[in-house]
């Protein structure tokens, strides 16, 4: 397969791996238009990512990198201050441009003094050019928790960022307040940071959402757990429930589908070139996305469903294997609607999990912990194209990049050969292109 770039390999074949000592990790993964790679998430103590030794200010500082399509480093910056800070995610904007979120305790300091937060952890939403200068930087937050586990930026540069809050945050369009003990919150803002819209989902119990995108006209897609009386749009829901729900990109409710119960999680949500919806899951228990009932051979199932652009279900399967747990925790969507999904299969007894009769074994060692960390990418139908699998115990942050290359991301510990040749390191951070 050639990518158009003068590159032909074997569909899902490593290409290049690279490894950083020190104390980071990178919680989120992305790719320019240049199929840049840029990676956010931590630096607690000193780490090297090839540019000179970068040490936190604080506990933790904000660590943000970008490298160029071949995974050499362009530029690495910190951002922090006393206290403890983090990047959770990160985006870019048509010019190159880069949107990075996260949060923070005590204060932030992106290089114009001190953002002090308001109570136990705030949020902030920051862009900066494409040499990492920050443009703007904006913050919210209460005396209580907010955290950021979703951002997105739509084909307008506008910016959707998803997480949860306790209280009364105003995330600069008015006040949003917690129905009850956890509530999820989404908010967009335009290219200048200004805020459009914010709205609070939630009930009187604890509701969370880790995923979020948005779809090729700027709808908002977000999936996760809700209690009892939580409204997304339809009304009231009679009991808990995970969901999928759609926006549009004013914010307004088009559609919501609920499934199951809370024993079952969504992880991610993708949209395709079409505008249908791509989401991944785990469940204990058995679970019917709208094609029939997936059934759990172990103690946790990963699902995948695909629904369309009106959210009927249009296919849904399940990955399951016994006395064992399969976790999906990432997936993107390529330009040919083939999706790409990252896990981790792990076992009590010698297990094989059968991706369409690709068998992943899970590597089960009596004496050891026994878990293997694989890449699968299945066509717009849902049926299997390749599976690669891993000697590592720590599901990939991954992301498809313009090219259609899947780009990869973990901690790792020992030596780790993602076939490119042998990383070694001690919690160390890995980044990896494979293609498509």
């Amino acid at each position: 397969m050639c990518d158009g770039h003068g590159a032909c390999v074997e569909p899902g074949a490593p290409l290049w791996s690279v490894s950083f000592p020190g104390e980071a990790s990178f919680a989120s993964i992305n790719a320019d238009g240049a199929s840049n790679v840029l990676l956010t998430g931590q630096l607690s103590g000193t780490a090297d990512l090839g540019g000179g030794p970068l040490t936190s200010a604080g506990q933790r500082d904000v660590l943000i990198a970008k490298l160029d399509p071949d995974g050499e480093l362009v530029w690495a910056r910190r951002y922090g201050g006393p206290g403890d800070e983090f990047g959770a995610k990160i985006a870019a904007l048509s010019d190159g441009s880069l949107v990075n979120a996260g949060g923070y305790v005590d204060s932030l300091d992106v290089g114009a003094g001190p953002i002090p937060s308001a109570g136990l952890s705030d949020i902030y939403v920051m862009r900066t050019d494409p040499a990492g200068d920050p443009a703007w930087v904006r913050h919210f937050g209460d005396p209580a928790y907010q955290d950021v586990y979703g951002l997105s930026v739509d084909g307008e540069d506008n910016v959707v960022v998803l997480g949860s809050f306790e209280g009364t945050v105003d995330f600069g369009a008015g006040p949003v307040s917690s129905a009850g003990a956890q509530d999820i919150f989404l908010f967009k803002l335009d290219p200048a940071g200004n805020t459009l819209w914010s709205k609070g989902v939630g009930s009187e119990f604890s509701d969370s959402s880790v995923a979020l995108t948005t779809d090729p006209i700027g709808n908002v897609i977000f999936g996760g757990s809700v209690g009892t009386g939580a409204d997304l749009g339809d009304g009231p829901l009679p009991g808990p429930r995970v969901f999928v729900a759609k926006l549009d990109p004013a914010g307004n409710h088009v559609w919501s589908r609920t499934f199951g119960d809370t024993s079952s999680v969504i992880q991610d949500v993708e949209a395709d070139p079409a505008g249908n919806v791509v989401l991944v899951g785990q469940t204990g228990v058995t679970i019917d996305l709208g094609t029939g009932p997936i059934t759990n051979e172990g103690y946790d199932a990963a699902f995948l469903a695909k629904l369309d652009a009106a959210g009927n279900t249009v296919w849904s399967r399940g990955f399951s294997a016994p006395q064992s747990r399969v976790v999906i925790t990432s997936i993107d969507v390529d330009s040919q609607a083939n999706v790409v999904a990252s896990g981790v299969l792990v076992a009590d007894v010698s297990a094989t999990l059968d991706f369409d009769g690709i068998p992943f074994p899970s590597g089960y060692n009596p004496s050891s912990y026994s878990a293997r960390t694989f890449l699968v990418k299945l066509d717009a139908g849902g049926h299997v194209l390749w599976v690669e699998g891993f000697d590592t115990e720590r599901p990939f942050s991954i992301v498809v990049d313009p090219r259609d290359r899947v780009l990869a991301t973990a901690t790792f510990t020992g030596t780790l050969d993602l076939g490119s040749g042998p990383l070694t390191g001690d919690e160390d951070v890995f980044v990896a292109a494979f293609g498509p």
